[in-house]
């Protein structure tokens, strides 16, 4: 069971170091800073574990797992809010600064960690499956939560990496447009 269990942490850890969540921390993070990575890692981490949580118990308690058709649908959700993010970020950077009719929690971690959780979640559920066939909750419950504590991490050292990256002054040298991400960032 033990290895089991750093086995998830691990999945988790791995999970956090993906394209995407890289790209989305790093763009997450751009606005706060150094300082602000661990807010920012920290409220992506809950808004993952928040979706997948009730779906983890979900499964547990009824033995059913999320079909593959709509597992499609739920990746194709969070790759669209994936290029969102990043269409928030080119706007922002070619008027260097930030739109008061920006929607709600555009640049939430927590709002953006829920919704990459999204495209994910039949993965993380598959992971969880042999809580969810004994059908023990707590069980699932406390898997999942591994899971999101290795995502927390993983993104912590990507979103405090790309933070310390984009306030490097050699950086603003050899690219000239993260001064601007920097100037907003202080």
């Amino acid at each position: 069971m033990a290895t089991f269990v750093l086995a998830l942490f691990g999945l988790g850890m791995a999970h956090g170091f993906g394209a995407d969540h890289v790209v989305a921390g790093a763009t997450l993070v751009a606005r706060r800073g150094a300082f602000g990575a661990f807010g920012v890692a920290l409220r992506f981490a809950i808004g993952h574990i928040a979706v997948c949580l009730p779906l983890a118990v979900l499964a547990a308690a009824t033995g059913t797992l999320v079909p593959e058709r709509a597992a499609f649908v739920l990746e194709a959700l969070g790759g669209l809010a994936l290029v969102a993010l990043g269409l928030f970020t080119l706007r922002d950077l070619r008027t260097e600064t930030a739109s008061a009719a920006q929607p709600a929690g555009a640049r939430s971690p927590l709002f953006f960690g829920g919704l990459f959780a999204l495209g994910g979640v039949r993965a993380v559920l598959l992971t969880v499956a042999p809580a969810a066939a004994s059908r023990t909750v707590i069980m699932a419950a406390a898997l999942v939560g591994l899971f999101g504590l290795g995502v927390f991490l993983s993104t912590l050292i990507c979103a405090a990496f790309s933070a310390r990256l984009l306030e490097s002054a050699r950086l603003r040298r050899l690219v000239p447009w993260t001064a601007a991400v920097a100037r907003r960032a202080s």
